[in-house]
């Protein structure tokens, strides 16, 4: 027996804001009586409780992923194209969707066939098939990739695992199109992503990606280097300060105590030059101002 598992499932347990329901979402899980349960969101959205971490923890607390839903409420508005790239459950796709509206564009990517799934009944169960959802695997080259099939979906990557998808750059798979927010989330393979993606991130104003030190030594870069990538690709870096951002001024990652860059990772915000006008403006209409620094 794992007793130091088991010691860390009584700790988890015993530290959790909601125990009674942490449990029940296990037991459901494991009774299989999870899909038959949803979740309510603000703004009259649902999610299923499908069989993964992503939906048992939005069931347990519709909040658990709050930082991601504010920062797309912050910068998007109707009209506005976004891009999910690691769309996992499409818990973000969804709220981006009701934010953006009929007259704005979705594109939801998940590589993974099980939570691909997922991503598009959720989508469906919120009535909005209009979004654009595409099971394949995103990276520099065409080709095929085998990806994990982990319990702790949201930290499946590319390289291991029994499941083998097609692999396509983003350049190919969404073409010629303006986007607004670039949601980047693919445990490590960030920078092989952003480098089959050197034409829509010319077309991009923002782009929001989660890096991580541990992650991305899988596959041999350091986050610095997909920093410096956005950099040369004509982006500033921002960091959060406070109640506000402020731009850095050459890289993020070097800059952070352990503290802000823990093994999860941490979140990067890349802005277009050209777009700053417009970012700092719904910035401050969201009341977290974005400091400039000469």
């Amino acid at each position: 027996m794992n007793w130091t598992r088991w010691r860390n499932r009584i700790v988890k347990v015993r530290t959790h804001p909601r125990p009674v329901r942490f449990l029940l979402s296990r037991a459901l899980w494991l009774t299989r009586l999870a899909p038959l349960f949803t979740t309510d969101l603000p703004g009259q959205l649902k999610v299923r409780f499908y069989p993964s971490s992503i939906s048992a923890a939005l069931w347990v607390s519709h909040d658990a992923r709050n930082d991601d839903v504010e920062f797309l409420r912050l910068v998007l508005r109707p009209g506005d194209c976004y891009l999910d790239c690691g769309a996992n459950v499409g818990h973000l796709a969804v709220v981006a969707r009701s934010i953006v509206g009929e007259t704005g564009a979705v594109t939801a990517i998940e590589a993974n066939p099980r939570i691909f799934s997922y991503c598009v009944g959720n989508l469906r169960l919120n009535g909005y098939d209009d979004v654009l959802s595409l099971n394949v695997a995103l990276g520099e080259l065409r080709g095929t990739v085998q990806i994990t099939d982990r319990r702790d979906d949201d930290q499946n990557r590319v390289g291991d695992g029994d499941a083998i998808v097609p692999m396509r750059p983003l350049d190919e798979v969404v073409g010629a199109i303006d986007v607004r927010l670039l949601k980047l989330d693919v445990e490590g393979y960030e920078l092989q992503v952003l480098r089959g993606a050197r034409g829509v991130l010319a077309r991009t104003d923002i782009v929001y990606c989660e890096l991580s030190a541990s992650n991305s030594e899988r596959f041999g870069y350091r986050p610095s280097d997909a920093e410096q990538l956005l950099l040369d690709a004509g982006f500033v870096l921002a960091r959060r300060v406070g109640t506000g951002w402020a731009l850095a001024r050459r890289g993020v990652y070097e800059t952070l105590t352990a503290a802000e860059r823990p093994s999860t990772g941490y979140n990067l915000v890349a802005i277009r030059r050209g777009a700053l006008p417009l970012v700092e403006a719904r910035f401050a209409e969201g009341g977290e101002p974005l400091e400039r620094v000469d």
